[in-house]
């Protein structure tokens, strides 16, 4: 049995990345509430909050928290709220310190936002390394298409044979 080489399990190493990328893409779990932004102004009215975290972008804040409900369930709620500074001062003041944390949704880890533009590159440069092999590998049509500068031809310069040492063709030696 013929072993693989690490270029033979490229294609089901980047299968396995690109759905590890797509799981992750949505970190949001399924058992939190989606509420509008009437809805959150009424659940921070009526129900008592026992966490939020606002995540304050350019055109939207990304509202995250759990509540305790009527029955004694936590619930965990995520909304969206116009980031105008009316609305983010109304969140504020609804809010008391202690449950509240503020994230701005622009600043990120700069680790984290170099691996996001410098992996797919790296993916891509492996993928075209791997396709390359593949072209130019030994039992490939293209193996010998580069080979015509190995050529093992000599110019003889000192040749010892003589016309004379040649038998026949007079004709040609005239």
């Amino acid at each position: 049995m013929q072993k693989r080489s690490f270029l033979g399990y490229l294609p089901y190493l980047f299968l396995l990345a690109a759905i590890l990328a797509l799981l992750t893409m949505n970190p949001s779990s399924s058992s939190s509430h989606a509420l509008t932004y009437s809805e959150l102004q009424s659940t921070l009215k009526n129900q008592d909050v026992t966490e939020a975290v606002l995540r304050i972008g350019a055109n939207a804040v990304s509202v995250q928290g759990t509540y305790v409900d009527g029955d004694g369930n936590t619930v965990t709620f995520t909304s969206t709220a116009p980031a105008t500074e009316e609305s983010i001062q109304d969140l504020t003041d609804r809010l008391e310190d202690g449950r509240l944390t503020i994230v701005d949704a622009e600043s990120g880890n700069a680790f984290m936002q170099a691996m996001y533009e410098l992996v797919p590159l790296v993916i891509v440069l492996l993928l075209g390394v791997w396709m390359m092999n593949r072209m130019g590998g030994n039992n490939s049509a293209n193996a010998k298409a580069f080979d015509f500068g190995k050529s093992r031809a000599r110019l003889e310069t000192k040749s010892k044979v003589r016309f004379s040492d040649v038998a026949g063709c007079d004709e040609e030696k005239a």
